[in-house]
């Protein structure tokens, strides 16, 4: 025993020591970085210092990552559980997802060396792994263009990214895919012991999902523009998620969230949704039958759902370029048109600064109209009220880097004058004449 003592003392006391070395070099740098944030700094200036903190970040996931592995090998994954939960303040939930990454990581030594390196988020890698559950670690591994893809884009779009990437070299198209998750469906429902709220819980197929949050997204703007109506006290206004808490009760009861009367039959009827289905046109001709297929809003979807389609349903043609890019739609006056709506949402997703999807959002002039910007195609994005606001308060402007969206100041001063209205033609090849 006490030989056994002196073996594990000097590594226990070498540990401490490299730990106490690393949190005073961390609070060190992180400190210098603070003090930095409150320099004055430019916009340019704070999106690298953002950078700067993302890296970090990054390589910090990638230890987690480490030492769930570590834990996993030493007791089969229930050590690593606890610690993260414990000693990391993890829930039990992110203990068991990061420890399944972890495995998955080890796997993949190229999507590793990116993490460690803080070149990948962890929402990233955890994209490609969730990829190399489809089509094998080391096809999604090997792929330089995927992990570069990884290194530069928005989790949000990334994540839809590697699974239409999946979708298209796994064997079945992701019809298993689907079928997992079709059986895979619930709802819980528990009450809360501490605060005595009413949980309910629900995990839904993309299809599915995408039809029940666009009913709930639909009834909760009637609720919100219900609220904006004047006969409401500033006090009474809902947030939003009480709002889509409210168009829950209501849809699914037919009566009024707050008085629980029977609602009126014009506004307890079903919410009117309308998937938008998008797929390459090789997949209809068979001439590119590894093409893409998608639902807006809720990502890729197996081919299959082609063949599923209504006759109710409509279908909308969009000529895209060699390159993805959407050729035109025609040009209205200062407000798109349903075509260029459509076109955008085929585009962007959704909003172009977070996840809100496409039926929430508007669309915004990159070059303002008031600029002299047109109301074309190439000078919409969408975005969401809450961003779009952020732009006017704070005289921004978007910029597209790549695939990425950034901000930066105004290059014009807001009272410009406003632009002509008179209607500008496109081009013989872009379309057909006005």
């Amino acid at each position: 025993m006490v030989n056994t003592m002196k073996q594990h003392n000097p590594i226990t006391d070498k540990l401490r020591r490299v730990c106490q070395r690393a949190e005073a070099a961390t609070a060190d740098a992180v400190a210098e970085l603070r003090g930095q944030v409150g320099a004055g700094l430019s916009r340019a200036a704070l999106g690298e210092l953002a950078e700067t903190v993302k890296r970090m970040e990054a390589q910090v996931s990638s230890l987690k990552c480490d030492l769930a592995g570590q834990l996993s090998r030493a007791d089969g994954g229930a050590g690593a559980d606890h610690v993260l939960r414990d000693q990391l303040g993890m829930t039990n939930h992110g203990a068991k997802h990061l420890s399944r990454v972890a495995q998955k990581l080890e796997e993949m030594p190229n999507t590793r060396a990116k993490l460690q390196a803080g070149e990948i988020t962890l929402e990233n890698a955890t994209a490609l792994t969730a990829a190399a559950g489809e089509c094998g670690a080391a096809q999604v591994d090997q792929n330089r263009d995927l992990l570069e893809n990884a290194a530069r884009t928005n989790p949000d779009h990334f994540r839809k990214e590697a699974r239409q990437w999946a979708n298209a070299r796994s064997a079945d198209r992701g019809e298993k895919l689907l079928e997992r998750q079709r059986r895979l469906r619930k709802v819980k429902m528990f009450t809360e012991p501490g605060t005595g709220m009413g949980i309910l819980h629900a995990e839904l197929d993309p299809i599915r999902f995408g039809q029940v949050r666009q009913a709930l997204d639909l009834h909760a703007e009637k609720l919100r523009r219900a609220d904006s109506g004047g006969e409401v006290h500033p006090d009474d206004i809902r947030t939003n998620p009480q709002r889509r808490a409210d168009a829950l009760v209501e849809l699914l009861t037919g009566r009024d969230a707050d008085t629980m009367r029977p609602l009126p039959d014009n506004k307890s009827g079903k919410a009117v949704t309308q998937l938008v289905v998008v797929a390459d046109l090789g997949l209809l001709d068979g001439a590119r039958p590894d093409g893409s297929c998608e639902i807006l809003g809720s990502g890729p979807v197996p081919p299959s759902l082609l063949a599923d389609l209504s006759p109710d349903d409509s279908v909308c043609g969009i000529i895209f370029g060699g390159d993805g890019r959407v050729l035109w739609l025609g040009r209205s006056r200062r407000l798109g048109n349903d075509a260029q709506r459509l076109a955008a949402a085929v585009r962007d997703g959704g909003c172009v600064r977070c996840d809100i999807s496409s039926h929430q959002t508007d669309l915004h002039h990159l070059l303002d109209w008031r600029d002299g910007g047109p109301t074309d195609i190439d000078n919409l994005a969408l975005l969401c009220g809450p961003h779009h606001r952020q732009l006017q308060e704070h005289n921004l402007e978007l910029e597209k880097n790549g695939k990425r969206w950034q901000t930066r100041p105004r290059s014009k001063p807001p009272n410009a004058p406003p632009p002509s209205t008179r209607t500008v033609k496109p081009p013989a090849r872009a379309g057909p004449a006005p």
